[in-house]
């Protein structure tokens, strides 16, 4: 949700219940954090987000000219999540917009 959000240039703004289960994600897997480094337990990868960005900036525009609903495109990357590349760098581009979320939220 959060990454086609953000691709459509929807700001969401949601209410999280138990915030402090959420995990965040290191941009770079190198760097040490040293307030933050135990609430960061993954890395983001950039290189999947960079493969599929065209693809996922295609789904965007489709959206926003009508071509698709937001809500066809979700159920068709779900059902197929297990195998689906574009998924996975849609969840990847989410885990970064939402923890950029959530460290301004907290």
């Amino acid at each position: 949700m959060f990454g086609l959000s953000y691709l459509l240039g929807i700001n969401l703004m949601p209410r999280m219940r138990d915030i402090k289960d959420l995990l965040l994600y290191k941009a770079d897997r190198r760097r040490k954090y040293d307030h933050i480094e135990c609430l960061c337990r993954r890395s983001i990868d950039w290189d999947l987000i960079q493969r599929h960005y065209p693809d996922m900036m295609r789904v965007a525009v489709s959206i926003k000219a009508g071509m698709m609903t937001p809500s066809t495109i979700l159920r068709r990357l779900g059902s197929e999540s297990a195998k689906n590349k574009l998924y996975f760098a849609f969840r990847e581009l989410g885990r970064v917009v939402r923890t950029v979320f959530l460290l301004k939220y907290t």
